[in-house]
């Protein structure tokens, strides 16, 4: 099976690895699927709508882990709560809600970070699990887990230290949010019909 992780710069970063830390993080649980890493350092959902065709869809993807909102919150790249609602909503119908994980924008670190703050964060965080119950999705709620650190602040330090980008110990936290949804959600995905070319492309191998 595939999954894509379709998401801005806490899906995309490799914080020293040779790859993404979130995929380091996930693929050891999941050795038999390919998990594609979508994740584009700065996007909000208006970005990531112009390329859902492209980067989701036509990987004709089984699973899709959805993060976003770090930078739609923000102030210097705001994209209004209702409209993030409605973007989410639109790539839930897109991919298919039974194929779809929405994750919870994070906390930061508000003494190092002037453009965000968490009452904020919380907002959208509230607008995505709307968009959870509407359509029933896979849900994580990355926001509350690390909330619930002992230590939020060494949790959210990256290479950065920038209080927005975490490092090791904050994808613990991320794999430890996420990978019991993805393999609940694994194991109820209904049938993917194949595509003529898939079918043709089987016949051969």
């Amino acid at each position: 099976m595939k999954i894509v992780l379709f998401g801005d710069s806490l899906t995309a970063r490799h914080e020293g690895l040779d790859k993404p830390m979130i995929n380091a993080h996930l693929e050891p649980h999941f050795p038999e699927h390919q998990i594609r890493n979508k994740g584009v350092s700065g996007d909000t959902t208006n970005d990531a709508m112009k390329r859902l065709q492209k980067d989701v869809i036509a990987e004709q993807p089984d699973l899709v882990v959805i993060q976003f909102g770090s930078n739609d919150s923000s102030a210097h790249k705001h994209v209004p709560r209702e409209m993030y609602k409605a973007n989410l909503e639109q790539m839930v119908k897109a991919i298919g809600a039974d194929r779809c994980i929405l994750v919870t924008p994070p906390p930061v670190d508000e003494e190092k970070q002037t453009q965000r703050s968490n009452q904020v964060i919380e907002a959208y965080g509230e607008a995505l699990k709307e968009v959870v119950a509407e359509f029933n999705t896979g849900f994580a709620d990355l926001y509350d887990a690390f909330i619930k650190q002992t230590d939020m602040k060494t949790a959210l330090k990256g290479q950065d230290d920038d209080g927005l980008h975490y490092g090791e110990a904050g994808y613990k936290v991320v794999e430890q949010t996420l990978v019991p949804v993805i393999r609940e959600r694994l194991q109820t995905l209904p049938e993917r019909k194949l595509s003529l070319f898939e079918r043709v492309r089987s016949w051969f191998a």
